[in-house]
């Protein structure tokens, strides 16, 4: 990852202008700042030409900090022509006086090939001592390389110790790593407690660019709250988190809530609240908050039984991709479950499901092929799709595809394979 840039306290009119004195009889240090001041709009009017123009005058009388942002200013094409080779000759310069964020981006030139050839061993000798002089986000980064062998042999257990570094600086992707590690158990001994601890720090990061690994982070606490790996004290921790940020409009930790009251996990069951937090989720667009509320309306729980609801929330999860509201909205036409009979919308969202790899949806689509009520009959189709069901564990899909090696339909006779799969039927 490049530099994530701690910025200087802002800057006021006055001040800009003593920088601009100092800077005009050659001041190094008042030209970096001046630079800053134009890049960052404060005191004067952003113009990033301009604080290009005064951090090379800095640059060119050695100021490390100002060649590094000159060396950002050609990298990303800010007041300059972009030019990843000036980029990384600045942030060699910078990189060779110690300055620790230009050794991070200097050893991400050459883990990408950036304005100069392609070298992992360069690019973690870089990442490695911008890493020892504790810059966090090249702690992370190192963290990657002995992860992934990537430049360095590879070693998991030296991969942990540089994302604990990062994650106790704060680092939310490291605290989401470090979260994953003790989940997961593959780098070190499984540890629940200490993957809620930083699994916790990494959904509550207020960093807007921790999206994803924020999301990441309420996946794995809901999935081990509800899956009862937690102790009852992490329980307790991580429902108080859910309710905390479900209160400040978190999506996810509205559904998580609300599956909690649905479920009665770690609260006395409440279907009703249950649907009161999906409702909550879906006014952001929580698909799977969406299919919930479906299956409430399917089935009477938390709200009145009512089958058109029911399908139209399971029409709005199904427009999102969700394989079993697609599914659900295919047996809805199929069967005239709240809506009029359409067979033509019920195989649409049959395949759709299907793609997805939903069992039931293939073996449905096998029977529609088998007995041509929808389609024109074709066994080999049928075949196809109940093999595919079968291949899944599906039962009924697992003999009827015995059925169609037993018969020879849709596919040559073969006594043997039918057994096969009417002995896996049973199994099931």
């Amino acid at each position: 990852m490049k530099n994530v840039i701690t910025e200087p306290a802002a800057v006021t009119a006055e001040e800009v202008k003593l920088f601009r004195q100092a800077a005009e009889q050659g001041d190094p240090e008042a030209r970096f700042h001046l630079g800053n001041a134009y890049r960052l709009g404060e005191g004067v009017e952003e113009d990033e030409a301009e604080a290009a123009k005064w951090y090379r005058l800095a640059a060119e009388q050695g100021h490390a900090e100002a060649r590094f942002h000159l060396g950002n200013a050609y990298y990303n094409g800010r007041g300059l022509e972009q030019d990843e080779a000036e980029a990384a000759k600045w942030y060699r310069l910078a990189a060779e006086q110690g300055h620790a964020e230009a050794q991070n981006s200097l050893g991400y030139s050459y883990f990408f090939g950036q304005g100069v050839e392609e070298d992992k061993a360069e690019a973690f000798k870089w990442c490695r001592l911008s890493a020892e002089h504790g810059y966090a986000l090249a702690q992370l980064n190192l963290g990657h390389d002995y992860y992934s062998g990537q430049g360095v042999e590879e070693d998991k257990a030296e991969a942990l110790k540089w994302y604990r570094l990062a994650a106790e600086q704060g680092n939310f992707q490291a605290r989401l790593m470090l979260g994953q590690a003790y989940y997961f158990g593959d780098v070190v001994e499984k540890d629940m407690t200490e993957a809620v601890k930083w699994l916790l720090l990494a959904a509550g990061e207020s960093d807007a660019a921790a999206g994803f690994e924020q999301d990441e982070a309420y996946e794995l606490l809901g999935e081990g709250y509800f899956s009862g790996e937690y102790s009852k004290e992490d329980m307790v921790e991580v429902l108080k988190f859910f309710r905390l940020a479900a209160e400040q409009d978190e999506s996810v930790a509205q559904f998580n809530l609300g599956e909690a009251y649905r479920l009665g996990i770690g609260v006395e069951a409440d279907q009703a609240e249950a649907v009161k937090w999906f409702r909550r989720a879906d006014e952001q667009g929580h698909t799977e908050a969406r299919f919930k509320l479906g299956n409430a309306y399917d089935l009477g729980e938390g709200v009145a039984q009512d089958k058109l609801e029911a399908a139209r929330w399971y029409q709005q999860a199904a427009r999102q991709g969700h394989a079993e509201a697609q599914f659900r909205l295919g047996q809805a036409y199929n069967l005239g479950l709240g809506i009029r009979v359409n067979k033509a919308e019920a195989v649409k969202w049959f395949l759709k499901s299907a793609e997805q790899g939903h069992a039931e949806a293939q073996f449905n689509l096998g029977n529609m092929h088998h007995e041509g009520e929808v389609f024109e009959k074709d066994l080999t189709e049928a075949v196809k799709w109940y093999r595919m069901a079968a291949e899944q564990g599906h039962a009924q899909a697992r003999f009827n595809l015995g059925q169609a090696y037993d018969r020879g339909e849709g596919v040559a006779e073969d006594k043997a394979e039918a057994a096969k799969w009417f002995r896996l039927a049973e199994e099931k």
